[in-house]
């Protein structure tokens, strides 16, 4: 109870804290003098922000300089740090305080090495560079699953940033191909190298530290290893990290030389847990000095998998890898490259280490740099500075369409299967399909997720929290709960609707947004606001859904309908209550479903297979046997739903099995609230022994191959795909005569029947009598055909728009 009291205090703090942002985010306006510092979300400041502030302090004036801090030990830690530097008259603001917030709201120049908080906004006029933290060893973004449920903030502040700077072209790549915004995002890419990096090319700097730390006589190691902290659970044969460490330096310390001197720089974990000052050669790396200033005085690094091989490399001096641990580290980590490809030696105990310290660098590194290294220079900080100042947005030439699509949760049901059937068939030379979803799907649904990525779809997902200022929840609440709608609630969900588009998506333009599921009052509002070609799927009859379902909003329904410059109906038969909504139908275009005939034949071949949330009322080996069987054979498959007819379906089952006792009903469903009555109603019936109801199936089609016919008798659909999904496979169908479907299966002369019972009892005894044939269309030229259409129809609206 405690827990979730806490947990709601947390979340109103939280609210009201991002409201009072948007207010400054309205209010204020934006200061050309303040520049603001964030790295790692002020748990830190060195690096590429250290580099940038120095070379602003020496070299610019009339700037109030802003840095991030966490708490306050990094505060303290920041401020000596700077004043080692003699650098003065710094502001400090704590992250996501009141005063960090408002600082947001006004600050002209942006400056992060990693991303900018959750809750920021982006604001017209405002100029944000991103330097990122490294060049990645380690995989990142979309291409590790570990790191996945991170992307929309990473993803986010790509696209958000005005110039985005890199050393190389491999690291550009990897970054924006990583996130998936190479061919979406608008920012300048800035081959300046990385601010921080030009020290490696300040000789005069190193002889100053050299001096001041009486290291002019002394051969200088440095031993910057990467944190194993998630090696602890690796298995019994893996020795404790600290223990690792531990016993590495004790050893090292006996065999270095008066003339000899290494530095640790450890993990906090790690080295708050060693006692440096018990060594005789062995010392603390030290905090009055920026870590790339201090490293730069060392002869030799000493590193295992950490990136920061990439920059030191710049020194030209000796590196060494210390991968005592390589396999077991390695194991389950991705990484972009080998590490028996670079070129540095390699040392597995402290005896091949000490021995590579005291030997002369014999390897050459020109390519390494010339790929890693290629744009670092000793003025990198000044060009950033200087770009950042003047800079002027360019237009990026794109030669792809941009397409944004919502396809809601993912659930498994038909508009899902739609989704994928149609958008993996469009033309990837001419479109680029960028998804976007709840982030919180990454974790909640990730198997579907993946398959966005095997059909060569963008993720684009959009940030959770709060996302509805105070100033718009009262009018939120009139037009939601009691569809109050006038000039002013308008204007106010219009302006909240504006910013959370910018919070996500910046000020990027997407040539068309599609509203695909045709659900979800929020992102049905946000894709209409946008300045783009909008689409709006409408799969089932709405009047009906709003009738029985209380599934959609009238008002946000009506509006959509009206508003999106196309609405796409996926059959005839939902045209009329569309137009019931609507009053008009001059933007409404039927476009049917696409069949992945290919993937169903495929998945037909499968074995069955239950998952963890498969439920059904008899054994797989009992299913599969029954499957095998002479036995007459009818199946259903469609979610657990008053409108799909179900007991009705069993009803009429129960009589045909009495003239037909070897016979079998089959009803498969992914969801739905009629779940527990439809099978109680089959366990009242007295051939519950001859139905089998199955709940979650991953794949129903080796399933429905060796049935003898499909039912599908709903009280309404729109375009349903198991009925295509059974003449793929040979299947016969009996459907019924629901407006959605009617026509195009009609058309192809589908047995049709009322919804009477006793003329369902005719058509499956026909069925079980082989009188209805399969009707076996050439869905192959059927997709081409509705996959050209909706093509031109973006083309052209997109032509049109502009």
């Amino acid at each position: 109870m405690i827990n979730k009291v806490t947990k709601l205090i947390s979340k109103i703090l939280g609210y009201l804290k991002y409201s009072r942002y948007v207010k400054y985010y309205m209010e204020l306006s934006i200061d050309d003098s303040i520049v603001l510092f964030d790295s790692k979300n002020g748990n830190d400041f060195a690096s590429n922000m250290f580099a940038l502030l120095k070379e602003f302090v020496e070299t610019k004036e009339g700037f109030n300089y802003y840095i991030v801090y966490d708490n306050n030990k990094v505060k303290d830690k920041i401020i000596k740090l700077l004043d080692s530097y003699n650098i003065k008259d710094i502001n400090y603001v704590k992250f996501k305080s009141l005063k960090h917030l408002k600082v947001l709201a006004q600050a002209k120049y942006l400056f992060s090495d990693n991303t900018m908080p959750r809750m920021y906004i982006k604001k017209e006029g405002q100029i944000y560079t991103n330097t990122w933290h490294g060049t990645p060893l380690k995989c990142m973004g979309r291409d590790t699953r570990g790191d996945s449920d991170q992307i929309a903030n990473v993803q986010r502040n790509l696209l958000l940033s005005d110039i985005l700077v890199y050393p190389s072209e491999y690291m550009k790549n990897k970054m924006l191909n990583a996130y998936l915004v190479d061919e979406l995002h608008e920012s300048k890419i800035l081959y300046s190298g990385y601010p921080r990096n030009s020290v490696f090319l300040n000789k005069e700097e190193e002889k100053e530290i050299r001096k001041e730390m009486n290291l002019e006589d002394k051969r200088v190691y440095i031993y910057m290893p990467t944190y194993r902290g998630a090696m602890k659970n690796a298995g019994s044969h893996v020795k404790d990290e600290l223990t690792m460490v531990r016993e590495h330096l004790d050893e090292l310390d006996k065999k270095l030389t008066d003339n000899e001197v290494l530095y640790v720089k450890l993990h906090v974990y790690i080295g708050k847990n060693i006692d440096i000052t018990s060594y005789k050669h062995i010392k603390q790396f030290p905090n009055n000095y920026e870590v790339y200033h201090f490293l730069n005085v060392a002869d030799v690094l000493i590193t295992d998998y950490s990136s920061v091989f990439f920059d030191f490399a710049l020194s030209k001096k000796k590196i060494i890898l210390f991968t005592y641990d390589m396999k077991d580290y390695l194991e389950n980590r991705g990484i972009y490259l080998n590490i028996n490809d670079l070129p540095f030696p390699k040392v597995e105990t402290v005896s091949e280490l000490y021995k590579e310290l005291n030997t002369d660098k014999k390897y050459d590194d020109s390519k390494f740099l010339s790929t890693y290294n290629t744009y670092d220079c000793k003025d990198a900080p000044k060009k950033v500075i200087e770009e950042t100042l003047n800079f002027k947005k360019e237009i990026r030439k794109k030669p792809k369409k941009n397409i944004l699509v919502f396809c809601g949760k993912f659930s498994k049901n038909g508009i899902t299967t739609a989704f994928f059937n149609l958008f993996k068939n469009v033309d990837r030379e001419k479109f680029n399909i960028y998804v976007t979803f709840n982030e919180d799907l990454y974790i909640k649904n990730f198997d579907d997720i993946e398959k966005l990525k095997e059909n060569g779809f963008y993720e684009l997902p959009y940030i959770n929290g709060t996302s509805r200022p105070l100033f718009v929840y009262f009018s939120q609440y009139l037009y939601e709960h009691y569809n109050m709608y006038n000039l002013k609630i308008k204007e106010k969900m219009d302006k909240a609707i504006d910013i959370h588009n910018i919070k996500n998506y910046g000020f990027i333009h997407f040539d068309a947004v599609i509203q695909y599921t045709g659900y979800g009052e929020a992102i049905t509002k946000q894709f209409q606001r946008m300045n783009s070609f909008r689409m709006f799927f409408i799969h089932n009859d709405i009047v009906n859904e709003m009738k029985t379902k209380h599934t959609r909003h009238l008002l946000t329904t009506k509006m959509a309908l009206n508003t999106y410059d196309k609405v796409v109906l996926v059959s005839d038969g939902v045209h009329k209550p569309a137009l019931e909504i609507a009053g008009n139908d001059s933007n409404f275009i039927t476009l049917y479903n696409i069949c992945d005939y290919e993937s169903i034949i495929k998945k037909s071949k499968e074995k069955i297979e239950f998952s963890k949330g498969t439920y059904c009322n008899v054994s797989k080996e009992k299913l599969e046997n029954i499957l095998d069987s002479k036995d007459t054979k009818f199946i259903n498959i469609g979610r657990f739903s008053h409108e799909k007819c179900h007991k009705e379906i069993i009803h009429t089952f129960e009589r045909y099995n009495k003239e037909n006792p070897k016979s079998y009903l089959i009803i498969i469903g992914g969801y739905g609230t009629d779940f527990e009555d439809t099978l109680n109603y089959a366990k009242s019936t007295k051939v519950y022994n001859r139905i089998i109801i199955i709940k979650s199936i991953n794949n129903p089609m080796p399933i429905l191959k060796k049935c003898d016919g499909f039912i599908l008798y709903s009280k309404y659909e729109a375009f349903p795909m198991t009925l295509m999904e059974a003449d793929v496979l040979s299947v016969p169908i009996i459907m019924s005569n629901c407006e959605g479907p009617y026509k195009f299966w009609n058309e192809k002369g589908a047995r049709i029947i009322p919804l009477d019972e006793e003329k369902l009892l005719e058509a499956m005894i026909d069925l079980g009598n082989g009188k209805i044939k399969p009707i076996n269309i050439d869905f192959k030229d059927y997709n081409r055909k509705w996959t050209k259409y909706f093509e031109e129809s973006i083309l052209e609206g997109i032509k049109n728009k502009k």
